[in-house]
């Protein structure tokens, strides 16, 4: 008689969000040899394969899909590989500073592109033939910012990559959420605390927030390109004007509740 076994699958994530997922599944009849645990190495076919389970959960949110992008998954597997080598889970390296929007360059992303991050972290006990794309993406949209960036209306295009149970996903637009061109860098404490206030909104509460945030972006990336000095009265009077445009999105931005 067959005896039933059970993988149990622990993720964490960098929010501290710890989701058990179960799975049940039969063994072959003969003997099977235990073996140390190895954990798979995503390449481009599964990011491609992670893009593609990503735009089936956009479709079914009325996004729009967006492509595959060789320099995300590139920069996605270097990120993860930076996180299996300092041992940590988090948008920005504590050791070296680094994160994926100061290292988008030697990536071949223009200043202009903005990039945002999630990850995760999976545990397994016995191999696996690769890294649970689907379940992670699932746990994902469990939450708030994870979600939200999955399904970013401005996103174009994206990468997946998973290295020594480090996975990564970089969703690319123009400007990031803000629409500015800025390297800094963010960790995901700073992330958790900005979404926090998101975490209860209904659906039409996060499109006023994403309608919101929309008009701040526009306006921000025209102010990215006004001129630090201006050399006449026109040319200061648009610059004011945009600036407190700007300021006033800002303050409801910060203000806003659901």
């Amino acid at each position: 008689m067959q005896k039933q076994s059970q993988i149990d699958k622990n993720f964490s994530y960098s929010n501290n969000i710890i989701l058990e997922l179960k799975k049940k599944f039969q063994p072959k009849p003969h003997l099977v040899i235990a073996k140390p645990m190895t954990y798979a190495v995503t390449d481009v076919k599964m990011s491609e394969y992670a893009i593609d389970s990503i735009n089936k959960v956009r479709l079914d949110n009325g996004k729009n899909p967006i492509s595959h992008d060789s320099r995300a998954y590139d920069l996605a597997l270097a990120r993860a590989k930076d996180m299996y080598k300092y041992d940590y889970l988090d948008h920005k390296n504590p050791h070296t500073g680094t994160c994926s929007n100061n290292l988008k360059s030697e990536f071949g992303f223009d200043q202009k592109e903005g990039l945002v991050e999630n990850a995760a972290i999976y545990n397994v006990q016995q191999d696996l033939a690769g890294p649970p794309v689907t379940d992670i993406i699932d746990a994902w949209m469990k939450s708030t910012g994870h979600k939200y960036n999955l399904l970013y209306y401005d996103h174009k295009s994206g990468g997946f990559a998973c290295y020594g149970r480090y996975c990564v996903f970089l969703g690319v637009s123009d400007g990031g959420y803000t629409g500015s061109t800025s390297t800094e860098c963010h960790t995901a404490k700073e992330g958790e605390r900005f979404f926090a206030k998101l975490a209860n909104c209904s659906d039409q509460k996060m499109l006023d927030y994403e309608s919101l945030q929309k008009q701040f972006k526009e306006i921000r990336m025209e102010y990215e390109k006004i001129p630090s000095v201006t050399h006449s009265e026109i040319e200061y009077l648009k610059a004011k004007a945009v600036h407190d445009d700007l300021d006033d999105l800002r303050k409801k931005l910060e203000s806003f509740e659901c």
